[in-house]
């Protein structure tokens, strides 16, 4: 799991249909309300660094990084 330059507070992990699936550090499963709302992005990328850059040109992911305070 790579750490973003960009968001350290994401963190990528590869499927196994070769998407990414982008989520906050730490966080299990696919949607959670502590300590903010959030939910996992499913990308196409060629790199985890790749699927945390393309996960932030969600609307929704960065409102959620927006409440966080990042």
């Amino acid at each position: 799991m790579a750490e973003s330059k960009h968001s350290p507070e994401l963190e990528a992990t590869l499927l196994r249909n070769g998407r990414y699936a982008v989520h906050p550090r730490g966080a299990l499963g696919t949607c959670g309300f502590f300590p903010y709302p959030w939910s996992v992005a499913y990308v196409n990328a060629n790199s985890e660094e790749h699927a945390i850059r393309k996960a932030l040109r969600i609307p929704y992911v960065r409102a959620e990084i927006a409440k966080a305070g990042g």
